[in-house]
């Protein structure tokens, strides 16, 4: 008669660990789209402040004002990639959340955006 007497092992912890974190995801995801469906859009003028990179990519780092408060945040698509210190990006933002953005192109440093923002994408 063979006895095993090897510990079990106990693998409650991690799926449940994993489960919460796919709520997390799930929740994050519905809630973005919802900003996304429903938020009014805005328009304004980042100004890149450094160079980032990752073992894949380059991208920059850049702030924007909405209101009376600076966000600062990160970009590391194509045409961030392409972005260099001192250049200024036209952000999409989302009013309800203006922390989910989009960068839309690389403009003029001379721009000046409204304290407010632009309703309508402005042409350059």
């Amino acid at each position: 008669m063979e006895l095993n007497n090897e510990p079990k092992v106990d693998t409650r912890f991690p799926k449940v660990l994993l489960g919460a974190l796919a709520v997390f995801v799930i929740v994050y995801l519905v809630y973005k789209t919802v900003i996304v469906s429903t938020s009014k859009v805005k328009y304004t003028i980042a100004d890149v402040t450094s160079i980032e990179s990752t073992s894949q990519s380059r991208g920059v780092g850049f702030i924007y004002r909405v209101k009376d408060d600076s966000i600062r945040d990160r970009c590391f698509s194509r045409l961030c990639g392409r972005a260099t210190v001192g250049q200024r990006l036209l952000i999409l933002y989302y009013e309800d959340d203006p922390k989910i953005f989009e960068v839309i192109e690389i403009v003029q440093k001379d721009i000046k955006p409204p304290p407010q923002g632009w309703d309508e994408k402005p042409d350059f």
